[in-house]
């Protein structure tokens, strides 16, 4: 599940080198709104797991998401 996501989140920020789940949310440029929205659809398409605004607002690294979605696949 996590390459999984890395590889499709790099897609929607359009990320020309790879990611690491350490990396700040906020040091993405093109983490914008439609990239927020774009995560969240994709991640209840792939994953089956829905994202509200208070929990995308309770991210601040890569790897909180992904453990956000873990928790939830279980």
């Amino acid at each position: 599940m996590e390459k999984t996501f890395l590889e499709l989140f790099a897609e929607i920020i359009e990320a020309d080198t790879p990611l690491a789940f350490e990396i700040s949310l906020e040091d993405l440029d093109s983490w914008d709104s439609v990239a927020k929205l774009s995560m969240i659809s994709m991640v209840e398409d792939e994953f089956g797991v829905v994202i509200s605004q208070k929990d995308l607002k309770s991210f601040i690294t890569i790897r909180d998401i992904v453990e956000f979605i873990g928790k939830l696949m279980k």
